[in-house]
């Protein structure tokens, strides 16, 4: 590996190829049997091609003394939580390499690029704030015929509400969860914030909900739907501050949560419509 340095001329590659061959050939490891035997078989043109294609940078940190470099690094910007976002930054990392890896054209990640997200993952990491994560990264569980029996697209099918508002409110309801569980892994809420955010979405539900009655005065099967409707879409489209977070699928999906436990509702009628799921406990 010596002789593949950065900077290695044409000699020394040809002294690697050769000890390389030797290893190969002297090598009874039953796991790299066919890469060895790969290899052997390439032509010198080949194997001189493939060598002159690489490059050994030794004496640089491993894979487990990397994270705490990089913490050393970033530990201005992030005290409190310099291994989150060490963590943060190194995922971010990967993601763009392997990127390049498979993309023409985008061979190199300016530096200027590394430090504008450390600065960026060091604001989502500041004392008073929380990181949000993007959606699509969570891992979050989608949407199946299975969720139709859950109650909270229950909820909103029986106010009658489209396939693709349903879907979006699953997506909503799974993708919040996610993200509440990530913040509570990782210690990053304080005491009872979020039943306390829970209590504010109950509060700001019961007033939309009282008022929407109260406005179309719903009396029929339909006009109940309608109400119900209007009071779900409302949910779908709200958003309200959890710290520093104003994303609207937090709002919705944890509205969407606090319906499944039937704490809220969107049918004018969904406590007696859910009476047995509801049982004693509605506090």
């Amino acid at each position: 590996m010596a002789h593949l340095r950065v900077g290695a001329n044409a000699k020394d590659r040809e002294v690697a190829l050769s000890l390389l061959r030797q290893a190969a050939q002297k090598s009874k490891n039953q796991t790299t049997k066919t890469a060895r035997a790969e290899f052997l078989a390439l032509s010198d043109e080949k194997a001189k091609a493939l060598l002159g294609q690489i490059e050994v940078l030794d004496k640089h940190s491993n894979l487990i003394d990397v994270k705490s470099e990089i913490e050393g690094e970033i530990v201005l910007i992030a005290p409190s939580h310099t291994d989150l976002a060490a963590s943060n930054l190194e995922g971010w990392w990967l993601d763009v390499v392997g990127k390049c890896l498979v993309k023409e054209n985008s061979a190199t990640i300016p530096v200027q690029s590394i430090i504008t997200k450390a600065n960026e993952i060091g604001k989502m990491f500041g004392d008073d704030a929380l990181p949000i994560d993007d959606p699509s990264a969570l891992g979050a569980k989608e949407y199946t015929d299975d969720d139709e029996m859950e109650i909270f697209v229950r909820q909103m099918r029986v106010v009658g509400m489209l396939d693709r508002v349903v879907k979006r409110g699953a997506q909503d309801y799974y993708r919040a969860f996610a993200q509440r569980s990530k913040w509570a892994r990782e210690n990053l809420l304080l005491d009872e914030e979020l039943g306390k955010y829970d209590s504010k979405l109950r509060d700001s539900w019961g007033r939309k909900f009282d008022a929407e009655i109260a406005t179309s005065a719903p009396v029929d099967k339909q006009e109940k739907e309608a109400t119900g409707r209007q009071i779900c879409l409302w949910a779908s489209q709200k958003s309200i501050p959890l710290r520093n977070i104003v994303e609207t699928w937090i709002t919705s999906g944890s509205f969407q949560g606090l319906s499944d436990r039937l704490k809220i509702g969107w049918h004018p009628d969904f406590q007696e419509i859910f009476e047995k799921e509801l049982g004693n406990d509605n506090s």
